[in-house]
């Protein structure tokens, strides 16, 4: 009996011990209870070379000992010795002392036969722990039949959360699956447990804690299925495919963009003009970067106000549906306001919810725009405008991305430059075209109203000047003008004001200053005598002189571009001073004309003979009396006498 409560304490202990050291202890403090004389025992176990006692004292001659096996491999003993010789009659331990000795022995050998096992196993999954952890996938467990699933710590990091905020059921999962998602996901894993397919696999998105969209890769097996073939227990795994999908889509972007450089630089060159060049770069970008809207602005001289000159994309109606502006109103918040003002790139990354766009913000919203990049178009050191690209996603637009679109903005400056250098040489070059036509009729002009008339057109003959204006003044009161380039309607503008004895404000300054004097943009419409016309136009106007003797103004309306021409000017001023002197000499040969006329009539009334003769006795005049009398006759004149 008091073996057998020996064995039940051991065996108990045993079954507790979770290591070797703890299952040696425990035998080593029960093991003489089940003798004769356990003051007496000594215990002594050996395992692998280590060597454990009870106490000091010990005889081999008193001793049984028995051999402690695990997995059919001796590694070691267990011993048992009298520690005092005693007054015993045959051998010092019983035969149910001996069976005792070997049943603990076979008991330590099962305890530590399950310890390794545990011990390597616990190993094991240490590995395999550290392994999936290192390859950042994340576990998941589901029992299909409850709904209970065990997410690993690292599933639920990589969705953002802690492992207390995400419980152990199936919805945790479900109701985070993107909605685009959602339907495509359920018909895989449906075929998965019907056993169409062998296993479960399926890349889509999932949301995360801060409402991020993750990337993931799902993978996972049916582990157990019932009688009939129902699925019980399904094991998988995520593994985080972000910054790979990020990577592709970056990639993509950039692949777009430099084909999108590509096409832009071949269209730069083959362009004819400003505008075409603007609306095929915007198509370019729209058509090539997948952009919902793209817009090109200029600066307006006399004005803020930011209207387009050029629009692509789906969006094509937002920047008329808007007022925009650089100054320094809220008006000027956008990214293409602050482009234009500081000649820097501005990326607006949540247009749809930034304070700055409110102004804005339905318009925004009804287009479904998120963010944009605003680009400034710089010739020399000077802003001329921008352009600015939307997008409909949030913060779209990375590091490599804007340094692509500055570099494009760059090329669309460049190529703006190169035409307005070119239509500017051809301008000027019919311009000069027009002056010298003009400078062949002052030659052989004789009617001041016939030069002027003539004069005006030629000046916009060829396509030199869009229009001219001359108006001759006498006392201050317009006497005479011509026009040429007119519509009918801007004819009628100028007559009426003429006639109500009006002078447009900017020929008034030009007689009033010295020089060449300019209006452009807005100001223009209010300085001349039409109205409605186009922001883009500019005007030169000078006045007619000569000496202090103020004859009237001229001026001609050019593009605005031109007007900013030092050469145009000049060429321009040249010009109206000839014409000028030529409106001078018309008039002073006419007076000429007038005074010969009268002395004439004077002379042919006296009752004798007058002739007048130069220094060479060349006649150079005579009147009727000398030519019936002495028979002077018109051929004589300019010769010498006596060859008459």
């Amino acid at each position: 009996m008091k073996e057998l409560d020996c064995v039940y304490k051991i065996f108990n202990e045993l079954h507790k011990s979770s290591t070797a050291d703890e299952a040696v202890k425990s035998v080593m403090e029960q093991l003489p209870q089940g003798f004769r004389f356990p003051e007496q025992m000594a215990i002594r176990i050996e395992i692998d070379g280590n060597e454990h006692r009870s106490v000091d004292q010990w005889s081999d001659e008193r001793m049984i000992s028995t051999e402690i096996v695990v997995s059919g491999k001796e590694i070691g003993t267990i011993s048992v010795s009298l520690t005092e010789e005693l007054d015993i009659k045959g051998s010092p331990f019983l035969k149910e002392e001996k069976k005792l000795l070997s049943g603990v022995a076979a008991a330590l050998s099962n305890t530590l036969e399950r310890v390794i096992i545990q011990r390597e196993l616990k190993e094991s999954l240490a590995r395999l722990t550290f392994a999936v952890e290192a390859s950042g996938e994340g576990i998941w467990d589901w029992d299909i039949k409850t709904g209970k699933v065990v997410f690993s710590k690292r599933w639920k990091e990589m969705l953002g959360f802690s492992d207390e905020e995400i419980s152990d059921h199936i919805s945790e999962w479900e109701k985070r699956i993107h909605p685009e998602d959602v339907e495509e996901v359920k018909s895989v894993l449906n075929r998965c447990f019907k056993g169409d397919i062998p296993f479960y696999e399926k890349e889509y998105r999932i949301i995360g804690k801060n409402g991020s969209v993750i990337w993931v890769r799902d993978r996972a097996r049916i582990v157990s299925r019932d009688s009939e073939g129902k699925p019980l227990r399904m094991v998988g795994m995520h593994t985080d495919l972000t910054q790979r999908k990020m990577d592709k889509i970056k990639l993509q972007k950039l692949n777009k963009l430099l084909t999108l450089m590509l096409r832009a630089n071949e269209f730069l060159v083959h362009a004819k003009d400003e505008h075409s060049l603007l609306k095929g770069l915007c198509d370019i970008v729209v058509e090539n970067g997948g952009f919902p809207l793209v817009w090109i602005v200029f600066k307006k001289s006399g004005g803020k106000m930011l209207t387009p000159v050029a629009v692509s994309g789906v969006a094509k109606g937002y920047p008329y549906e808007v007022a925009v502006a650089w100054d320094n109103s809220e008006l000027s918040r956008s990214a293409i306001g602050k482009a234009i003002k500081t000649g820097r790139t501005f990326i607006s990354r949540d247009i749809d919810s930034s304070p700055d766009y409110l102004p804005w913000k339905k318009t925004i919203l009804k287009y479904g725009l998120k963010s944009s990049i605003a680009v400034p178009l710089v010739i020399g050191k000077e802003v001329i405008g921008g352009f600015v690209i939307y997008s409909t996603e949030e913060d779209a637009f990375d590091n490599e991305e804007i340094r692509l679109l500055e570099e494009l903005g760059e090329d669309i400056s460049y190529g703006i430059l190169s035409l307005r250098l070119e239509t500017q040489l051809e301008h000027q070059s019919r311009v000069l075209s027009s002056i010298r036509r003009v400078n062949r009729l002052i030659v052989s002009a004789t009617d001041v109203e016939e030069l002027i008339k003539r004069a005006t057109e030629l000046m916009t003959g060829s396509r030199g000047f869009e229009r001219c204006l001359l108006v001759l003044v006498e006392n201050g009161n317009v006497k005479n003008w011509a026009a040429s380039g007119f519509s009918r309607t801007q004819l009628l503008e100028v007559d009426s004001s003429f006639e109500s004895g009006e002078i447009p404000p900017l020929l008034r300054r030009a007689m009033e200053e010295e020089g060449v004097i300019s209006s452009t943009g807005r100001e223009y419409s209010k300085q001349c005598a039409t109205i409605s016309d186009s922001d883009d136009l500019a005007v030169f106007a000078k006045g007619l002189r000569i000496g202090g003797n103020i004859l009237g103004a001229m001026a001609v309306v050019m593009k605005e571009s031109f007007s900013f021409s030092k050469d145009e000017r000049d060429l321009f001023s040249e010009i109206v001073d000839d014409i000028s002197f030529a409106i001078h000499k018309i008039r002073i040969e006419k007076n000429e004309r007038v005074l010969q006329k009268r002395f004439s009539l004077f002379m042919d009334k006296l009752p004798g003979a007058v002739f007048i003769s130069d220094s060479d006795l060349k006649t150079s005049y005579f009147n009727d009396f000398a030519a019936r009398v002495f028979g002077f006759r018109d051929d004589w004149k300019g010769k010498d006498p006596e060859t008459n």
